[in-house]
């Protein structure tokens, strides 16, 4: 397999793991929950942060922790109104940061970095409300520039 279609195929990867995650709650079980006080405190940042008597339990507000069976941070994030907002991040199970990004209304917009495993970067760039924006510049696992894209230069995609 070439180094695009690899490239591809890991990009598509990671998408699926974002969306597969966005309502993983399955690792919360043995994880302690957090709650907000009703003055808006956080009582603990470990895990799901939300009103104490939401009215829709669907809705997630605050903090998102996901863990790896070994106890690792997943994936971390806010979520506002149940809609991802801010930075998320994402990472291997041996604790290494996989990929960095911003979220707006649930929709990636801004910067967005992905990593290799060996810490590498994959490929960076930039989404203006869930499409690629100006230039995005891709690695190879050794750490050498292989592709460099201008996506103002381009119709606006949804994939890198």
């Amino acid at each position: 397999m070439n180094r695009i279609a690899k490239t591809t195929l890991l990009v598509t990867t990671c998408v699926v793991v974002f969306t597969a995650c966005k309502h993983n709650t399955s690792d919360s079980q043995n994880t302690p929950v957090a709650t907000q006080a009703p003055t808006g405190k956080v009582m603990n940042a470990d895990s799901f942060v939300h009103p104490a008597e939401p009215a829709n339990p669907q809705i997630r507000d605050g903090i998102n922790i996901t863990r790896w069976p070994n106890g690792n941070i997943r994936m971390q994030g806010n979520y506002k109104d149940g809609k991802r907002t801010g930075e998320w991040q994402a990472f291997f199970e041996n604790g290494k940061l996989n990929s960095d990004e911003f979220f707006t209304e649930n929709q990636t917009d801004g910067k967005v970095t992905v990593y290799y495993e060996n810490g590498q970067k994959m490929y960076e760039g930039e989404n203006k409300m869930g499409k690629l924006a100006g230039v995005w510049r891709y690695w190879d696992d050794k750490g050498k520039l292989t592709r460099t894209v201008d996506y103002s230069k381009k119709p606006a995609s949804k994939k890198p």
